[in-house]
């Protein structure tokens, strides 16, 4: 049995009844609609177990600590993407945002530098078949757009991205996903 509390009606400062409710930090559906919480009827929410392969994002370009900034620059532009693998031997060694090349963009030496120069050093990287959950709150703790998703070895397979979060919360709240 599903339990909806709807706190929309509370006022600024008053809290809902914990003795009653508990909602496990780190579960993707506390944010299911404005002010409404679910659980189950022993009042922990329900987890489901989903793994990010299923939201994963192929890689549309890689460079190398070599390339050049306006190599980065036209690869982001022409694939319209906002994070770009810096690897070595397929194995990543760090990542460029969007936010870095815009940054670096403004200055006029910036279009002098190479890859190893701006970028992320050590990115988060999780190995494929990491459960979403994991991902999305150590991205949310870190405070950073995409996880690199690995093999076994190392190798680099995907990208999962906070626009690849939302997709994957779409479904979820809509029931569409497969555990």
């Amino acid at each position: 049995m599903m339990i909806i509390m709807d706190f929309n009606d509370m006022r600024i400062g008053q809290k809902p009844d914990t003795n009653h409710v508990f909602f496990p930090f780190g579960s993707l559906l506390f944010l299911a609609g404005a002010g409404t919480m679910l659980a189950t009827e022993d009042t922990e929410m329900s987890q489901m177990n989903i793994s990010i392969d299923e939201y994963t994002s192929p890689i549309n370009g890689v460079v190398r600590g070599e390339t050049s900034f306006t190599q980065i620059y036209e690869l982001m532009v022409q694939e319209r993407i906002r994070h770009v693998p810096v690897v070595k031997d397929n194995r990543p060694v760090g990542i460029i945002s969007d936010r870095d090349v815009k940054l670096i963009k403004g200055f006029e030496k910036g279009l002098d530098l190479k890859a190893s120069d701006i970028m992320v050093e050590d990115p988060y990287c999780v190995q494929i078949g990491t459960s979403l959950d994991e991902v999305a709150f150590e991205m949310s703790r870190r405070k950073i757009g995409s996880a690199l998703v690995v093999n076994d070895i190392g190798e680099l397979e995907g990208i999962f991205t906070s626009t690849d979060g939302l997709n994957a919360l779409i479904e979820i709240l809509r029931g569409q996903a497969e555990e």
